[in-house]
């Protein structure tokens, strides 16, 4: 074989190489992750149950191991967090990582200032999941006993301002692995109209 014709076999060697280790570098980033004692995935999506409100027209996917409240006393807790404007919260979704709070409000104020930072929070980059622009906020509960990480999700539909709020903590213990359980249902929500 020619000079030639072995530069031209390597080449190929080395792209089909590279092209092996790409795809490769893609499977292990899209596999579940694995808790380290028992190998288990953190979110087990083969036990999923639906959300679905007729009334605010949405449906969201949950672990089955998620606790699911759908009625509260009046106003405990607030729809959305550090706000004082009237609204509902809808459905309340608890982990082992945290929760998701869905609420919703019709209220001229709560409406002019969804999707704006409120004083104690940092505007992220707007995110689209469900067919849906949401811009996304960040703030910090300290100071308490339950310190929390809170990421809110607001966007305004069919007239309202929707809040998807999820509570994680600050500092997980070091005895809890964090999970995803909290960004996968969140990222599940969609509007049905």
């Amino acid at each position: 074989m020619t000079r030639f014709g072995w530069l031209v076999a390597s080449g190929v060697v080395i792209a089909a190489l590279g092209i092996a280790l790409l795809l490769w570098g893609f499977a292990r980033q899209s596999a579940p992750r694995l808790e380290d004692d028992n190998l288990t995935p953190v979110v087990d999506y083969s036990s999923l149950n639906i959300h679905a409100n007729g009334e605010y027209g949405f449906t969201v996917q949950y672990p089955a191991s998620a606790g699911v409240e759908d009625t509260f006393p009046e106003g405990e807790p607030s729809w959305r967090a550090n706000v004082s404007d009237p609204g509902t919260l809808i459905v309340r979704f608890t982990t082992a990582g945290g929760e998701v709070r869905i609420g919703a409000s019709s209220d001229a104020n709560a409406l002019e200032s969804c999707e704006e930072a409120g004083p104690s929070e940092t505007q992220g980059e707007p995110v689209e999941f469900g067919g849906t622009a949401w811009q996304v906020f960040t703030f910090d509960e300290l100071g308490t006993e339950d310190e929390r990480r809170v990421t809110s999700y607001r966007t305004v539909h069919d007239g309202q301002c929707f809040a998807l709020e999820a509570y994680e903590p600050y500092t997980p213990p070091a005895n809890v692995l964090p999970t995803e359980e909290a960004a996968y249902i969140v990222r599940s929500f969609s509007f049905a109209r």
